[in-house]
This record gives C-alpha cells, structure tokens and sequence, in this order.
C-alpha cells in the first residue's frame, strides 16, 4: 500500500512540474496581451498597470499586441522623447540585432515623423493635435534574449518600460 503511494505522489509532482513548465512557456512567449497604454492632455501617456513607485516609469506587459494610442494636444514642430527605460534596467547584451532592443517589438506613428532607438521614441508632430502611437511589445523570451546576463527573468509581471513624453530644451531630436 505504501508503494502504491509513493507511484500516486511521484505522479502528482510530475503533473504539478509539467504544467508549471507549461505555464512558464506560455508566458514566455505570449502574444495578444491587452494593451496598457493610454493617451494624455499634452501629448501625455498613461499606463493601465500604474508607474514604478521608485523611478515612476510605466508599465506594460510583454506580448501586447497591435495595440494604438492617440497623445493628445501635441505641439507642431516640437521635439518629444518617450524614453525606454528598460535599456538602463536591463542592460543589453554587446550583440548586433535587426530591431532595437527595446521593450518595444514595433513601433509607428502618425501624423508625426519619428525615430525608435534601444534609448525611445523621439517624434515631432507634423501638425499640432493628435498624434497617434501604434505599438506592440516584445514577448518576454524575445525580451531577454538580447539580455542573455539576467539573473531573474520574470515574465508573469507587468514590466516598468516607459516615461510619458518629455520635451524641453535638454531633448535634441535626430528625426
């Protein structure tokens, strides 16, 4: 009888680890998350998940998916600057890659000419009004494959990614 028990607890912990396994691919690589991002008066960003308590960069989830966001009462001409705080936070690795590595997996914008590095998105309105931000974010696995270093790679949190859109005389736009 006590063998049969221990064959019983053996099973149990083999189906628990498995679907934890299961569990983290699936989160590792998740796409079609909502998308935390809103727009702001003054070409301002807000996120559904809140801001970091510390730094009060906003946070997303990996995997967001197609997702659109119209800043409000942006100023013609005028240089903004979403800057990517995950580059300072999770240093990258020293390898070429096809794509920025930001949090960001792609990024557009309309009604505004726009440049997306691993440091943001700096953008100049081409009228004054609406400007609107097309994006989606990386999967985690995709997150972290360009930070092969990191200890803790944590994929079920919303991450703290971005700062609302700066401006001033400080912010030298290359767009």
């Amino acid at each position: 009888a006590s063998c049969g028990a221990v064959v019983v607890v053996v099973l149990a912990v083999v189906v628990a680890a498995g679907a934890a396994a299961a569990a983290v691919v699936e989160t590792r690589y998740a796409v079609d998350r909502a998308c935390s991002l809103r727009g702001d008066v003054r070409c301002g960003l807000r996120s559904v998940l809140g801001g970091d308590a510390i730094s009060g960069a906003l946070r997303v989830h990996f995997g967001e998916s197609n997702c659109t966001v119209t800043l409000r009462d942006c100023a013609k001409g005028l240089c903004y600057v979403i800057v990517d705080d995950t580059t300072l936070r999770f240093p990258t690795d020293e390898i070429e890659h096809e794509l920025p590595s930001s949090v960001f997996s792609s990024v557009t914008m309309t009604n505004a000419k726009f440049r997306w590095t691993k440091r943001g998105i700096e953008f100049k309105p081409k009228h004054s009004g609406d400007v609107e931000l097309h994006y989606s974010t990386a999967t985690c696995g995709a997150f972290y494959s360009y930070r092969g270093r990191a200890r803790t790679q944590i994929c079920t949190d919303a991450v703290p990614a971005v700062f609302s859109p700066t401006t001033g005389t400080l912010i030298k736009c290359h767009t």
